[in-house]
């Protein structure tokens, strides 16, 4: 009851921090000094790590998440509750639904969508950029915005005008990207009664065969990509490389581990289909005590005109809010217009 009692009092106290009390706190103290602060135990400090950091942060080592970053994304996943009764946002017929309307809007804004190109180089000139060659043909811009992961950006540039300290961070966060393990299928039956519409997270100390936190979705029939009575699931886990080298091996132990929570799904009968893969995460640098808010990246560069969004840059929150935050941040700086009112958008009142 007291360690309850603790953990409910810790989440109230959170959620009610303003945006500046947040970063300027908490913005490099590392999440374990954040639970000492508040005296919580060992169970609710796993629940915590494993239960939502993991999910959210994509790393689940207290002694390096950024406290603030748990904090911030802690009160967008109390917000999507609060609003829209779930904390996870997708689009009705899948993810491809919001690269057509993407596109149609940078189309009917007199832009080109130029899918399968290859980009060879960013044009600069006396440090300021002036282009991009695509397909080996020139495309004149005064302003150029990088969404791809930013270490991949030293390769697109002449050494000549790009700063080594800059480069050195990106290629360093390279060695902080984060990969996740996933297996996707579609499944004749729902995993509980009703899906739940956000992640179920599976702490290491409910696993037996990998060695790894487990986060499962199964996504809401409302959004509609699946076939009726039928569910799209997503099992995802970050195993150790060791692990990653016997995929038969791996595979079999996250079956294991996923019977082990929901003993009534049979794999070999209840899948129609499914895959695996092994991809770079959303987050492609993990947002660590030493790789947070002014730490990170972007949205500017040493080069002028040249500036960076997406998973290795100045970001907030994970997946998709990530993202969305990088790029109105990128615009913010481009356009010199503001957007949005961080003080704000964080407050829960």
């Amino acid at each position: 009851i007291r360690d309850r009692l603790r953990l409910n009092g810790f989440l109230k106290k959170i959620v009610k921090m303003s945006f500046n009390e947040v970063i300027d706190r908490y913005a490099y103290t590392p999440l374990e000094e954040l639970f000492d602060e508040f005296g919580l135990s060992e169970y609710p400090r796993e629940l915590l790590t494993e239960g939502f950091a993991a999910g959210y942060q994509t790393l689940d080592d207290p002694s390096k998440n950024s406290a603030a970053d748990f904090i911030l994304c802690m009160k967008i996943f109390e917000r999507g509750i609060r609003k829209y009764k779930t904390p996870l946002f997708s689009s009705v017929g899948g993810f491809g639904k919001i690269a057509e309307s993407l596109a149609k809007v940078i189309e009917e804004n007199g832009g080109k969508v130029l899918l399968g190109s290859r980009v060879n180089e960013i044009l600069v000139r006396n440090g300021k950029v002036y282009g991009v060659k695509v397909n080996s043909k020139s495309i004149e811009s005064k302003k150029v915005l990088f969404a791809a992961p930013v270490y991949d950006l030293i390769e697109l540039v002449d050494e000549a005008y790009m700063d080594l300290d800059w480069a050195r961070k990106a290629m360093d966060c390279r060695k902080n990207a984060t990969k996740l393990f996933l297996i996707i299928g579609g499944i004749k039956r729902a995993i509980r009664e009703h899906p739940t519409g956000t992640w179920i997270m599976i702490p290491r100390s409910e696993t037996k065969d990998v060695d790894t936190y487990y986060i499962v979705y199964e996504v809401s029939s409302e959004l509609r990509q699946a076939p009726e009575g039928k569910f799209l699931l997503t099992i995802s886990a970050m195993p150790s490389r060791k692990e990653l080298r016997n995929r038969i091996k791996l595979l079999k132990g996250m079956e294991n581990d996923f019977n082990g929570v929901f003993p009534e799904i049979d794999f070999e009968n209840d899948f129609e289909w499914r895959t695996s893969v092994y991809f770079p995460i959303v987050d492609g640098a993990a947002r660590t005590v030493d790789l947070y808010w002014k730490r990170r990246l972007g949205p500017e560069t040493p080069v002028e005109g040249l500036y960076v969004c997406g998973d290795t840059t100045l970001e907030l929150s994970s997946g998709v809010d990530g993202c969305a935050s990088s790029a109105i941040l990128a615009y913010e700086k481009i356009s010199g217009e503001k957007v949005i009112n961080l003080e704000k958008f964080f407050s829960l009142k």
